[in-house]
Formats: structure tokens, sequence, C-alpha cells
């Protein structure tokens, strides 16, 4: 089953414009998305073990090791300081014009693994280069978008390439236009900060030490009567862990536990926030690269 993916990831908020369509070399016509990647709360979870070695978007093998833990720095924070965190960090992301990353997710044991790398300008201008392995099936996927149209080009095992057009839906206030991006990936981190600082009432904050760099951990439990995630989940209550840079104050980690951690919970999934380079802009000749998609030339990298 082809899985689409849980990024997780930033989207871009109140992004200044720039000519819509500028870099794209070729129309593309309306079509209907089919359902491969949710950029939102995931709906089920599975337990394991983390593999300490992974695939890279290039088939080569990761060898960056798992995330190590130190103890807390000082004392926990006052327990709004996290709501109050979050919305500094969500009003900081909204000033982001540019951005490039890359997204590692893992499922402990669910046998799922992504990496995303993700480009993304202003006007919703957007690049996702994902690879999936799920059910034993290794998927490749691409998602362009100039701003005003966007390609999803999949191809599973090898097999051909297919690919789908979409025109993007009109931006407003319902907020259409972000939900249809996140399907593709064409986000960052800002959308599910965004919702997790809606599901989940109340933090505990501290200062930790994450692969030896201070950091700091929120942690809180899903309120599972909220609307966005009444009925997942199987009505298992839910914890996430959000690990934000002491310094930069951008997020790093995200985990999802089912339980509490601190009392025997289970570790189902892990997002990583890796490479973020932010507000440095392309050229305009690599925008024309990273944010179009003609399928007469083989080499659409950016």
């Amino acid at each position: 089953m082809l899985i689409r993916i849980f990024l997780t990831t930033v989207s871009l908020v109140s992004l200044i414009c720039v000519s819509a369509g500028a870099w794209t070399r070729q129309p593309t016509a309306s079509s209907q998305p089919t359902p491969l990647a949710a950029h939102s709360l995931p709906s089920s979870v599975s337990t394991g073990t983390l593999p300490a070695q992974t695939t890279g978007l290039d088939g080569s093998r990761d060898r960056r090791p798992p995330a190590t833990l130190g103890g807390p720095l000082e004392s926990s924070w006052p327990e709004d300081d996290g709501s109050r965190l979050l919305d500094s960090l969500l009003l900081e992301m909204a000033k982001v014009r540019w951005l490039r990353l890359t997204v590692a997710q893992q499922s402990h044991g669910g046998g799922f693994r992504s990496w995303s790398k993700v480009t993304l300008g202003p006007n919703d201008c957007a690049r996702a280069e994902t690879v999936i392995h799920a059910d034993g099936t290794t998927t490749h996927l691409l998602a362009v978008c100039d701003g005003r149209s966007l390609a999803e080009v999949t191809r599973r095992d090898g097999g051909p390439e297919k690919v789908a057009t979409f025109r993007l839906p009109q931006a407003g206030p319902n907020g259409a236009r972000g939900q249809f991006l996140r399907k593709f990936g064409c986000v960052g981190p800002a959308a599910i900060v965004a919702e997790l600082r809606a599901v989940v009432p109340r933090w505990q904050v501290d200062t930790v030490r994450l692969d030896g760099k201070e950091t700091l951990r929120l942690e809180g439990r899903v309120d599972t009567t909220h609307p966005r995630v009444a009925g997942r989940w199987g009505g298992a209550a839910m914890t996430c862990r959000l690990f934000v840079d002491a310094q930069s104050h951008w997020p790093v980690r995200l985990e999802w536990w089912r339980g509490q951690p601190a009392a025997m919970g289970r570790l189902e999934l892990v997002i990583e926030y890796r490479d973020v380079v932010v507000d440095q802009p392309l050229t305009h000749e690599q925008c024309v690269r990273a944010f179009s998609y003609d399928p007469d030339f083989a080499d659409n990298n950016p």
C-alpha cells in the first residue's frame, strides 16, 4: 500500500509573493489528487524498534546515529511557557520566505520510512523529492509547484513514471490551498506545529541535551476529544514530544508516543528536520530548475 508521508512539515505563512507562475516552463491540466501524503496529525502508527541505519534519498546508507538524550539541564519551565513558546515559534516561521530542509520519518516496527528533500520559495513555489519505503515497496515521489499549478511524478520499485497535474485552489481564508500543498509535502514544520498548538492544551517544557546540543523539549498529551483528532488512534491516549533548538528555536525532532513516555509508553513515530537553511534566496536560474517540471527534460533536479 502506498502511504502518503506524514511530514510535517512548515507551511510558509504570509509570504511576500512574486509573480505567480513566473518560473513555469509548461502549463498543466486540472485534475484531482490521489491521497499519497498526509502532512497533518497521523491517523495510525505501529510499534517496534527504530533501526540505527537507514537508506538515504540517494540510496546510500544513512549512518547518522539515533538521537540520544542527556538529563535535564534545569528544572521544568512554567506550564504556560510551552504554549507561549509555540506561539512565538509560529510567528517567526510566518516571516520565512525561503526554506530548504530534509525531513526524515520512521515508524517503529511498522515498516515505514521516508526521506524528503523540500525546497520552498515565495508565492507557494515548492519542490519536494521523497523516497518512501513501506510494505516492502519503494516509492519515489516528486512534487513541483510553480505557484499556480502542481505536477506530481510517482514511480514504484523502478516501474514507469506516472505524472499527475493539478491547478492550485484559490488562496483564501479557508486554508484550502495550504491543505492542498500539504498533501504533496510542499510545506515545512509550521503546519504540524500549528496543529499541535491546537490539539495539545498543556505543555511541559524541559531543557535537555539532544545529540549533545542544548534543546528545549516540549511534551504534552493530545486532547483526543478535539475535532481534529476525534476517532484517531483507536481511542488510545497519545503524547507528543517536540524538540526545539535552544538557540535558533527551530524544530529539530518530533516524537509520537502511545501513552506517556514516563509511564512505559511506546515510541511510535519519529520525525527529524535536518539540514535546515532559512531565507537564502535562490537565483532566477535556480528557481526555474527547482519550481518547474517539464517531462521533455530527463533531468529535473534543482
